[in-house]
């Protein structure tokens, strides 16, 4: 254990990828998801934030699962409450907004699936840098799915 933290704190900031730092963003949800009185909203944010950075610094099966897991969790939350909030407000009330939302959504799943699929994007030469901006654009249209 005290070789791993030592290990952690002799790091240079040139030892991590961008992706260990733009998963930070994930933060800035949490705080939104928490002002707007959405607890369960910030605590997935805070986790996978965790997640995300514990994933970084110690890469296996067991970091790689928890990331995904709550990955998943909070797609389907944030879809959840963006469906939820399109049902009662409509979805021409604030056509723009759900049209950025909408689009976020699918840069996100272009990125990083249809870039697996042609090992290109977030699977490609620049992939660390495709895949912090994925983290840029997710934690966008997340903040907004909180602003309908």
């Amino acid at each position: 254990m005290k070789d791993k933290i030592d290990e952690y704190f002799n790091r240079l900031p040139d030892d991590y990828s961008i992706t260990f730092y733009s998963c930070s963003v994930f933060i800035t949800n949490a705080i939104h998801a928490l002002v707007m009185n959405n607890i369960v909203y910030s605590c997935l944010f805070t986790g996978l934030f965790i997640t995300s950075v514990v994933m970084r610094m110690y890469s296996n099966i067991y970091t790689v699962i928890l990331d995904k897991i709550l990955i998943g969790l909070v797609v389907l939350y944030g879809g959840k409450l963006f469906l939820d909030k399109v049902n009662n407000n409509g979805i021409f009330k604030n056509l723009l907004l759900n049209g950025l939302i909408i689009l976020t959504f699918l840069l996100t799943i272009f990125l990083y699936s249809y870039g697996y699929i042609v090992s290109s994007y977030c699977f490609g030469e620049n992939g660390e840098d495709w895949h912090g901006f994925m983290h840029c654009i997710s934690s966008v249209g997340h903040h907004l799915i909180l602003f309908l």
